[in-house]
């Protein structure tokens, strides 16, 4: 959790977590979350094991609503063949 250092509206159902390492990790939320109440940015409280996990812990936007995490994927950059 502590890597997470911003993120972005991804998808209606999705936002993106960006880490330090400047990966980006796609959270795909659970059925009846949007995206865009997560616009204003969101926080997550701390678990013993200080790790967000998919079906497990919450994120809660800053609006008031509160998401559980279904799926992470991580965003690979693939590179255009500029033919």
């Amino acid at each position: 959790m502590r890597n997470i250092v911003g993120m972005q509206a991804a998808q209606r159902d999705s936002i993106d977590l960006i880490t330090r390492q400047k990966e980006r990790l796609r959270a795909q939320l659970n059925r009846g979350c949007r995206a865009l109440d997560f616009y204003a940015g969101f926080y997550m409280k701390d678990n013993k094991d200080g790790r967000l996990c998919e079906d497990r812990d919450e994120i809660h936007a800053r609006t008031g609503a509160k998401c559980e995490v279904d799926k992470f994927r991580l965003m690979v950059a693939v590179p255009r063949d500029d033919d």
